[in-house]
Parts: structure tokens; sequence; C-alpha cells
């Protein structure tokens, strides 16, 4: 089954249910199947405004027929994500990089990272000076930040705390590159609380962040959430089609159904207010992207809906090559390796796909993928798609020597695609969430942590939620379901 679901067609009235989930990106679909698996015998409705189920799990196919993803292409192995493969019946399709590894483009090569580093921040001098990714200056002015005094503050930015510790080269150097690579965003604005929590609790604790990180003791590679997996052979788009496929007979599920509104009656339930139907909830999950949210609750609570348009976006895209093998005679040490902001260059970060993963090694031809955009550098994002491929391929020439023009070529444009959690974040999401009351949660990547494994542990914990208060649990359901 295809992540198609038929669209309702004709409007039904009002419609009582228990649980109403808003969105069928990865969020809602984890909740819908949660509560479809825990309580079967549970209204439950999913209401999709697009055609398609998924979210920003899509991929696209080459005519040779070879599938890749062009939203996210891996997810950390935590116990949520681990669960949910489990109960889905997926866990041999699980697999972990063939190649790993990756690095930093500095001062005009790409440097492997070194050991050692805990958000970016480099605990072992000696490793950091072997790579050469910070000058002898650069090294010294980290160390000062043993005998820097402790600084009070509430929530600052990822900037402010590491370039006050460590100075302006581990920033731009090391933390930049790797937190814009995860969040698109500029640390001049990202909090440190929630984007960085580990750097920002050592400094709050024992002042000093590398005196802080190292009492942390030392963190073991092998720990669940550290490493990075995804489906063979048909990547993570087999996550969202397996659960649809699940769902489909057992749930009312409606795409191309947008809610346009939501309010109380006067008993307290939700009324959502879509194009087929009125539909009255006991409770109600929002998956969609916070300014969808704030458009749904402005007539509810507008203060709510403010603090949720503050969550800002940064839009990007990914493009994917398909070169011939004579293309780059010579491989780059490293399957993967990220841009900082200060090179200046469009793309932001590379992996060669053939090299990293086994089931996207290809005859004849090297798999490439490539992000552009950041929040507040959206130059790529005005070109053409043309123009915008043929910048790349010439920044791919510099970057690891690929010459000639590639077999095949695909660009996925993704308009406000990442939430940025910047200073003040957690204030206004707990503010909103204050605001709207029981009965109601927000749960997705604008909220409580991006990546698909955060995802799906968000919309576990918002299915658990809502039916702690409004399912009632019988012996039947106990049977099958995962922890």
């Amino acid at each position: 089954m295809g992540l198609e679901v038929t669209k309702a067609l004709s409007h039904a009235g009002v419609i009582d249910v228990d649980i109403a989930v808003v969105g069928g990106g990865i969020t809602g679909l984890t909740a819908t199947h949660r509560l479809s698996r825990a309580h079967p015998r549970a209204g439950v409705v999913l209401l999709e405004a697009s055609s398609r189920l998924g979210g920003k799990i899509r991929s696209h196919a080459f005519p040779d027929g070879h599938h890749f993803d062009t939203g996210p292409d891996a997810m950390l192995d935590t116990e949520a994500a681990t669960t949910f493969c489990a109960d889905l019946g997926l866990e041999a399709e699980v697999v972990t990089p063939g190649r790993t590894g990756s690095g930093i483009w500095s001062r005009g090569r790409v440097v492997p990272l070194p050991p050692g580093l805990v958000g970016g921040v480099p605990l072992h001098p000696i490793a950091v000076a072997r790579s050469g990714i910070l000058s002898p200056l650069g090294l010294m002015r980290a160390a000062g930040d043993a005998v820097l005094p402790r600084h009070k503050h509430g929530d600052v930015s990822v900037a402010d705390l590491v370039g006050r510790r460590l100075g302006r080269e581990v920033l731009e150097r090391l933390v930049d590159p790797l937190v814009s690579g995860i969040y698109a965003g500029d640390t001049r604005h990202l909090s440190a609380r929630v984007v960085t929590p580990t750097l920002y609790t050592a400094e709050e604790r024992h002042r000093s962040l590398i005196l802080g990180l190292r009492r942390r003791g030392p963190a073991s590679g092998a720990a669940a959430g550290t490493k990075l997996v995804t489906l063979a052979p048909g990547g993570l788009r087999q996550l969202a089609d397996t659960v649809a496929a699940q769902l489909d007979g057992k749930v009312d599920i409606r795409c191309e159904d947008p809610v346009k509104s939501i309010e109380r009656d006067g008993e307290g339930r939700w009324l959502l207010h879509g194009r087929t139907a009125t539909w009255r909830a006991r409770g109600v999950i929002l998956t969609v992207p916070s300014h969808c949210a704030a458009n749904l609750l402005e007539n509810l609570d507008a203060d709510s809906a403010t603090q949720l348009r503050g969550i800002e976006y940064a839009s990007v895209a990914i493009i994917t090559f398909a070169y011939p093998t004579a293309a780059l005679p010579t491989l780059p040490k490293l399957p993967g390796f990220l841009v900082p902001r200060k090179a200046g260059s469009l793309v932001t970060a590379i992996t060669v796909l053939s090299e990293r993963w086994q089931h996207h090694h290809l005859d004849g031809a090297h798999l490439v993928r490539c992000s552009v955009g950041r929040h507040g550098d959206s130059r790529g994002l005005d070109y053409t798609d043309a123009d915008l491929v043929a910048h790349v391929q010439q920044e791919l020439g510099g970057f690891i020597g690929i010459s000639g023009e590639p077999r095949q070529v695909h660009v996925a444009r993704w308009n406000q695609g990442l939430p940025q959690y910047t200073v003040g974040h957690l204030d206004r999401v707990g503010t909103a969430r204050r605001r709207l009351g029981e009965g109601i949660w927000l749960a997705g990547a604008a909220y409580d942590g991006m990546g698909v494994a955060s995802c799906i542990s968000q919309g576990r914990r918002a299915a658990e939620a809502a039916a702690s208060k409004f399912l009632v649990p019988t012996p039947a359901t106990a049977v099958g379901v995962a922890p």
C-alpha cells in the first residue's frame, strides 16, 4: 500500500469521536497507530490536509527504479524508534551505515571530526590540535574556559554560550556547522537550553563547559539514541507506508480533509470544522506545523496562536544526483561532511549515499545528496531548479572534485521545512500549552525536538496522555502492545 488514502468526498454533518489526530506526518501516524493498537474500540479519526500521509517522509525513484528519501533519510536508534519499528514488524529492515564517519569543511579541505566532541565542544585538546580545525590561538582561547568566571543567565543563544566560554573559532569551526547541520539554523539565535541542553547544563552546574562535560563521564557510542539507522531497501518511506497499511480499515483516515478551525462546545468537547464534516472530539492531538496550529487555534485562544506564530522556520532544498563513477575517480575519505556558514557556499552538507548506505550502492554510479539553505540564507532557494542544480554542481566540483554531468538529478524543496528553536522557545511553547489547557496536545517537530525519532516519541506520548484521560483500557487492549 502506498501513502495515498481515499479522500472524503462529501460533508457529513457532525461526527462524534473520542480522539481526533490532526496531521498525517510521522508524529500523527505514530499517535494514531498507538491509539489503534492499545484501544481498538475507540473512535479515532486522522485528518490530513494533503493527498498523502507521511509528511516530510517522502521518496523519489530514478528511471532505473532506485528509490531514495528526499526528506529525512535516517533517524536515531532511540528506544521509541526501535520499539515502533518492532511494533510494525520492521526489525529486519533496520540497517546501520555501511561506512561511518563525518567531517567538516575547514580551510579548503575535509577534516574528520576529532574524537571527544560533545555538541561540537572539544574535550580532548590533543585530538583537536592534530586535526588542524583550530589554530593554536583558537586552542589557547578554548582553554581559557577553565578559568573564566561563572555567568548567571536565563536562556541564551548557542553562539553567546559557546563564544563566551570557548571563543569564536570553536563556535564557527565546530559548534556552528554541527548545529546548523541538524537545525539549518543560526547559532546566534538558536536557544542553548533547547538545541544544546548538555552544554547549557554543564555551564549552569559546573561553571566551566569543558570541566562540566568531562564530569559527566564518557559517553558510550553504542548507547541507544546515538547511532543513525534507516530502513532498507525502501528508506524511511517504508516506515510511513507500513503504518498507513496497518491503520487501513481500522481507523477513519481522511486525506484532503483540512481542518479549518477548532473551538469548544458547551459541553467541553472540541469542535473541529473540516471540509467534509465537523468533528466533535473528547480529545485532540495537533501534530501540524506551529503556524498551521496557530491558524486553527486563533478563534479558540488568540494568545496561544500568537505564541505559536513566534516559532520561525527555515526553508531548505535537497538535491540528489546520480553521477557515473568516472565523474568521481577518487572517493572522499569520509562519506559525508558539513560546510560551515563561514564558507559562504550554497551547499551546507554533502553525503555520498552510495558510500554511506549499502542499499544505495549502484552499478556504475554514485548517489550524492546535497543540502542547501539555512535560516537567514535563502539565496539558493530563489533560483529555478536548473540554476540551483548548476550552482550546486559547481560547488561539488570544488568540494569533492566531481566533474561532468549527472545521469539523473532530483530537487526537493521544503518551504518552511525546519522549525527554529530560537531563544525563548520553551517559554513560547509552555505558554501556549498552559493557555490551551487539558484535552488538546501539541506534538511534532515544532515543539519538543526535530528528527524522525523525536517525532515518534512525541506521537507516542501524546497518544498515551490522551488515552489516559479519555479512554478506558480493556483486557484485550493490553495484548501485544509495546511499552
